[in-house]
């Protein structure tokens, strides 16, 4: 995928598409990491993923350990969230919100751990699994 630049990436289901999501180490000043999602094009043969530039109202979250699924929430501010956002939750840190793309310095908080790596890995013990509020879901009622 040469649209794509990065080594260890993530799908995740957000609305009626497929991303891929990774992170991109970024040594300039602001956010220390980048995260940018691809939506897979079907309209196209052969399929392509194609940048987004902005989720519009959707979050996505993801967690350091591979085991624990990532998902993604519509209309986050009615939970007080943040759209065109992602949560990354890591078992040394509290949940960190990383703008998305080109809006990565705009949400990034200086006062995260700067050696706090930003990938997912297997670790020895099991790490925090998300729980799914309804808030997230619908029962169809």
């Amino acid at each position: 995928m040469d649209e794509c630049p990065y080594l260890i990436p993530w799908l995740v289901v957000c609305g009626d598409m497929l991303l891929i999501v990774d992170h991109c180490i970024n040594l300039s000043l602001g956010a220390p990491v980048t995260y940018k999602p691809y939506r897979l094009d079907i309209c196209t043969k052969p399929a392509k993923w194609v940048e987004v530039k902005k989720l519009e109202n959707w979050a996505l979250f993801v967690e350091g350990d591979v085991r624990s699924t990532p998902f993604s929430c519509m209309s986050p501010e009615l939970w007080g969230g943040r759209m065109n956002c992602l949560y990354y939750a890591h078992y040394s840190e509290p949940c960190n919100i990383h703008g998305l793309g080109d809006e990565a310095d705009a949400v990034w908080d200086p006062s995260t751990n700067p050696d706090l790596l930003y990938k997912r890995n297997w670790y020895r013990q099991l790490q925090a699994l998300w729980v799914y509020p309804s808030v997230f879901y619908s029962d169809s009622e």
